[in-house]
């Protein structure tokens, strides 16, 4: 059996997402911050209650907002890879 050949591909997907700015709560205090809108508050208050010139839904990551400051990151790198066959002949 000859030895067959793949090419692996690049997979790029965007790195993780981060709270910008983080610690940022809205301005109905500290424990109104981006964890308390996990609870699904995102689609209901998340364009209000502005804080530091920022809502909920431009901050926080699980509301769609929040930055991700490595842009895009590559999962794998292309090589050819040789692969045998492992059955008996």
């Amino acid at each position: 059996n000859d030895p067959k050949f793949s090419l692996l591909k690049f997979d790029v997907v965007p790195s993780v997402c981060v709270d910008d700015p983080p610690n940022w709560f809205d301005s109905n205090g500290l424990k109104h911050n981006c964890k308390f809108y996990t609870d699904g508050y995102c689609m209901q208050v998340g364009d209000s209650y502005e804080n530091f010139g920022k809502t909920a839904n431009e901050v926080c990551c699980v509301c769609g907002g929040g930055s991700m400051p490595g842009g895009y990151v590559q999962m794998s790198v292309p090589s050819k890879v040789m692969t045998r066959s492992l059955s008996a002949s």
